[in-house]
């Protein structure tokens, strides 16, 4: 998306590459600098045969994600305490 926008008191041209893990990366529209850092993380590698990830990747640090990022014991189901339970159990390692 191309934006023109007014961050901390100043007008700025903007472009606003939004992904599917809902992360917005902003970039100033004219020198391609990011608005905000960018930060490489250590990120878990993959284990599919055959392929080799990279052990890091970039994270914007502005704005927030628009969506959920990854999920918690607390998200799961608690209809009763058997379901949690089969739950928790099937997933375990």
């Amino acid at each position: 998306m191309l934006l023109d926008v007014v961050i901390d008191g100043r007008d700025r041209k903007i472009v606003v590459q939004v992904t599917k893990q809902a992360f917005a990366y902003v970039f100033d529209r004219v020198t391609g600098e990011p608005i905000w850092p960018i930060e490489e993380r250590v990120v878990p590698q993959s284990d599919g045969p055959g392929e080799r990830s990279w052990p890091t990747q970039p994270f914007p640090t502005r704005p927030a994600p628009f969506d959920r990022q990854g999920l918690t014991e607390d998200d799961l189901i608690d209809f009763t305490s058997e379901l949690r339970a089969e739950v928790l159990f099937l997933t375990r390692d």
